[in-house]
């Protein structure tokens, strides 16, 4: 339980201020279609690792994005997310 547990936490990474400034910004100057400010800072507050969780994020917004811009936000979100231990 506790190993499963602390999974579950690390998958959550707090950023700074400056941090999910700058990666709005990033994500911002992608200028993706129908990608909007809430849907940005939903992405900054979950961090997705994958195209696939790009796409489960932004389905509580009913909007679709294409692959290749998924691909892009994921891109941009790496640089951000811890190293896998």
């Amino acid at each position: 339980r506790t190993e499963k547990l602390e999974d579950y936490l690390n998958r959550f990474v707090h950023l700074t201020p400056e941090q999910a400034k700058e990666l709005y910004d990033k994500l911002t100057s992608l200028n993706i279609p129908r990608l909007k400010d809430e849907h940005i800072h939903k992405i900054i507050d979950i961090l997705p690792r994958d195209a696939d969780d790009v796409k489960l994020i932004l389905q509580g917004f009913v909007i679709n994005v294409t692959k290749d811009n998924s691909q892009k936000i994921v891109d941009a979100v790496k640089d951000f997310l811890p190293a896998k231990k």
